[in-house]
């Protein structure tokens, strides 16, 4: 499902979380402070020593067997990042370690102003707060100080420059600068260590690479005579493979001028045998060039216009004109031979310059093997030469290299220096309260703020016209607005268009009815259809109060009915007319009809419909009530007299509008939306669980009702646009049990609890 991660998104959910957010921001810094004033104090001594990435050089110019350093200043950074490892190696720190504890080394004099061994020193080493004797021996048994140095050591470089710097933390500032000091040595020792045996190893190298490669020189000369011997060769091969190669581009241009000569041949002869007589006296070339066939085709025609002569006096048997058709006949037959002949040449030249190009074909196929023949001694030859001269290039470059490889060994350069020794630390540089305190506030928020965008996504109620009509497969028919208050005044929320006709909410509740009237699949009018929704406290009797008085307002008739037989809300919101201090409603009319089989649905309705008063309009609103319980509300919607009673409603006024029950509770509203145009499903923003939605919408499809869309309804607009709002509150207010009844619980228990049944 795709995410919004749009600005708005982040700014609800900021507003919404924000106590949130506040307290992770709060929690991250104590626990810093805490965590900062427990902390020791440590202190970093700092030695600089410069890397050069060539050493001093005693000999003449040219690579050393081994150099200390790169060499190249293109990969100075991969050079110096590799020395930084050595020097933060396990190596260099076991030899800092030797060096202390070595009574008869001679030491640098920054080194030897005291006695330091790091093996005996317990503070070092961290075991000197474990005052157990038996707990102390067997942790300087686990102490590795190699270990513990190369953990308190860290290596910087000093940007664009050859400058290294070698930080040691520890909790002592005096032994912080002694190790500083004795690590740049270490490594300077290890250094020059490391190069004199690599070239020790290289000379000995050397030598055996210079015996084996005399030798094999000797093997490459004797296998070029042996070659030369066999294949009889006295000179180069180059001359006689550019006369084979000449021959071959020769063979190569006169096989494509045969190719052309065959082709062409070859289409002649097959445009002649495709044409008839005529055609071919007139089209071939051959025959346009053949004097005898021109003289013929002359003939032909004298004698057909003597014929048309003839024919001009005789008729058809007239021994004249037959005599004529046998002349013509006898110089056509002429002409067919001759034009034969002609065809029959063409195929002959066509398959004289087919044998020519296969001669060449096979001459070119006989030069190219000999050319690949000639080809391979010479490869064969230039191998043999090659091998000779790498052999006496390697033999003379190891003669070479060995003797500068011995005159290396005997030099003691170095391409590492020291620059500054370290000094005593005045200072700590840990802990920072400040700056750890700013990166706990700054992790506190981030922390706050994922987790309030973790939250947001698990919240699964319907937000947003997407949600409708991608997730649940519905179409958006429009929102309405949460209500509090209209210009400063207290309003009804369920009464909003009624009492405000030209307020905001009321244009959005006229584009709900302006979408409805487009949304019936037949393409006739909605003459009545069902407002429901999924569950209980999603505002579908506010919305379908508030809808019929938009429809009123556009000049319908307008009845609305109150099918919730089990819990009717609607007549609660009319008790200030006066006039319903009777229980009558819905079920009082169908028993009406049920008891005059006879009657007039119409005249019978008139008793139980209260007419809403409304201003400047020429429709009208009436109010159904559901009037006394039935029993069974499933089977009294189903009955016959109730059929009859919809068909009445549905005759008297141009738009019935049914309130029933949630779908997803009982199944009043999958009854009743069968029997009706169609039906509307009502969601409650950040109330109304998608998979309710989706449950119910699949519940009306089942059916086979209509189901026209959906409308968003208790919409805050003014928190984010219309696609967020704050607060999640799942309280249902109804209580379902077993079989067709589901309880409500009373108007005094919803008022206890402080729960709202309905609000647009």
């Amino acid at each position: 499902m795709e995410r919004d991660l749009s600005l708005s998104f982040w700014i609800h959910t900021v507003f919404k979380y924000k106590w949130l957010i506040l307290l992770m921001v709060l929690v991250f810094g104590a626990l810093t402070v805490f965590w900062t004033k427990r902390q020791p104090k440590i202190y970093e001594a700092t030695t600089r020593i410069v890397i050069e990435l060539e050493a001093p050089r005693y000999m003449a110019a040219g690579p050393e067997i081994v150099s200390l350093g790169s060499g190249n200043s293109w990969d100075s950074r991969e050079f110096l990042e590799t020395q930084f490892r050595v020097i933060r190696s396990l190596k260099v720190a076991q030899a800092v370690v030797e060096m202390g504890c070595d009574p008869e080394r001679q030491l640098p004099a920054s080194l030897a102003q005291k006695s330091w061994c790091l093996r005996e020193d317990y503070d070092f080493l961290g075991i000197e707060q474990i005052e157990d004797p038996e707990l102390r021996a067997e942790a300087f048994q686990h102490r590795d100080p190699a270990s513990i140095l190369v953990s308190k050591l860290s290596v910087d470089q000093l940007p664009h420059s050859r400058v290294i710097e070698l930080h040691i933390r520890d909790t002592k500032p005096e032994r912080a600068q002694l190790l500083a000091d004795a690590v740049a040595y270490a490594y300077m020792e290890c250094n020059l260590r490391e190069r004199d045996v690599a070239v020790g190893n290289a000379v000995n190298w050397l030598q055996e690479k210079e015996r084996e490669l005399f030798t094999q020189l000797q093997k490459d000369e004797d296998a070029l005579l042996a070659f030369k011997r066999e294949h009889n060769i006295l000179a180069g091969l180059d001359e006689q493979q550019r006369l084979v190669g000449l021959e071959l581009q020769e063979a190569q241009r006169a096989l494509r001028l045969a190719k052309d000569e065959t082709q062409k041949a070859r289409q002649e002869w097959q445009e002649a045998r495709a044409m008839s007589v005529e055609e071919g006296s007139t089209s071939l070339d051959s025959a346009l060039g053949n004097a005898l066939v021109q003289r013929l085709k002359e003939r032909i025609v004298t004698l057909q216009n003597e014929r048309t002569e003839l024919l001009r006096r005789y008729l058809e048997k007239h021994p004249d004109v037959e005599a004529a058709d046998v002349k013509i006949a006898r110089v056509q037959a002429a002409l067919k031979q001759e034009i034969d002949g002609i065809c029959q040449s063409l195929e002959r030249k066509y398959q004289s310059c087919l044998k020519k190009e296969r001669q060449l074909e096979a001459d070119i196929s006989r030069l190219e093997a000999e050319a690949r023949d000639l080809h391979g001694l010479e490869r064969q030859n230039k191998l043999l030469l090659s091998a000779i001269d790498s052999s006496k290039a390697l033999y003379f470059q190891m003669q070479t290299r060995l003797k500068e490889a011995e005159l290396q060994e005997k030099t003691t350069a170095n391409n590492v220096s020291i620059l500054e020794h370290a000094r005593n630390p005045a200072w700590p540089i840990s802990p920072r309260l400040f700056f750890n305190l700013s990166i706990a506030l700054v992790v506190g928020l981030l922390f706050g703020l994922l987790l309030s965008v973790g939250l947001e996504w698990l919240d699964t109620t319907v937000k947003t016209q997407e949600q409708i009509e991608g997730e649940c497969g519905l179409a958006f028919l429009g929102l309405i607005p949460s209500v509090r208050a209209h210009r400063g005044q207290a309003v009804t929320p369920e009464r909003y268009v009624l009492d405000f006709p030209s307020g905001p909410s009321a244009e959005l509740m006229r584009t709900v009815r302006t979408n409805l009237m487009f949304m019936n699949p037949q393409g006739g009018e909605l003459h009545a259809f069902l407002i429901t929704s999924p569950n209980p406290e999603e505002g579908k009797t506010s919305t379908a109060l508030n809808l019929a008085a938009a429809m009123a307002l556009g000049g319908n008739r307008v009845l609305l009915v109150d099918a919730d037989l089990r819990r009717p809300r609607l007549r609660s919101l009319f008790k200030s007319l006066g006039k319903m201090e009777y229980e009558r409603g819905l079920s009082d009319y169908v028993f009406a009809l049920r008891g005059q089989p006879e009657g007039d649905p119409n005249a019978v309705l008139a008793p139980f419909v209260m007419h809403v008063p409304m201003e400047d309009t020429a429709g009208c609103l009436d109010l159904l009530f559901a009037g006394h319980r039935v029993p069974n509300p499933a089977e009294f919607l189903q009955s016959e007299a109730f059929a009859r009673a919809l068909s009445g409603l549905k005759n008297s006024y141009s738009c019935v509008i049914f309130d029933s029950p949630p779908v997803n509770s009982v199944s009043d509203a999958l009854i009743l939306a069968r029997q009706l145009d169609g039906a509307v499903l009502v969601a409650r923003y950040n109330r109304t669980p998608r998979v309710s939605l989706q449950m119910a919408a699949r519940a009306l499809r089942d059916v086979k009702a209509e189901l026209l869309g959906a409308i968003l309804n208790d919409v805050e607009l003014r928190k984010r646009g219309y696609g967020y709002s704050y607060g999640h509150r799942y309280g249902y207010g109804y209580g379902y049990g077993y079989g067709y009844g589901y309880g409500y619980g009373s108007d005094s228990e919803d008022k206890r609890s402080g729960r709202k049944t309905d609000r647009t």
